[in-house]
């Protein structure tokens, strides 16, 4: 009896270096997912980053040229445009934030006021 006893424990020791095992290569690969995540992350907001600086150069070369080629005109404005342009961007997020969550406030409080007192019943109108 005391032979099975030592298989039974071997093969719970051999278990959980199983489970051991398949945690480490588990944490592993999510570490490498979220390192991959990362890099693909830095990488195209560089590359978003690039494009909206050859745009605003863009800008400001043609704002210099239509200020008589002096370039701190064209800086001065391309400057105060892209500034306007993320100010904007900013308030129509804004705008747009507090758009979504009062539509879900209506929503639950429809949920909220319905006769069966929030629960989907079959037929019914809530």
């Amino acid at each position: 009896m005391l032979t099975d006893l030592g298989g039974a424990t071997q093969a719970v020791q051999r278990w959980f270096e199983v489970l051991t095992d398949r945690a480490a290569f588990a944490a592993r690969r999510s570490m490498l997912r979220v390192v991959i995540a990362l890099v693909v992350a830095a990488s195209a907001t560089l590359w978003i980053g690039a494009a909206l600086l050859a745009l605003l150069r863009g800008v400001c070369g043609a704002f210099a040229s239509l200020g008589g080629g002096a370039a701190w005109v064209g800086d001065l404005v391309g400057g105060a445009v892209a500034v306007g342009a993320a100010c904007g961007a900013f308030a129509l997020g804004l705008r747009v934030d507090s758009w979504l969550r009062l539509r879900a406030l209506r929503v639950k409080y429809a949920r909220m006021t319905s006769p069966a007192g929030g629960v989907d019943v079959p037929g019914g109108t809530a």
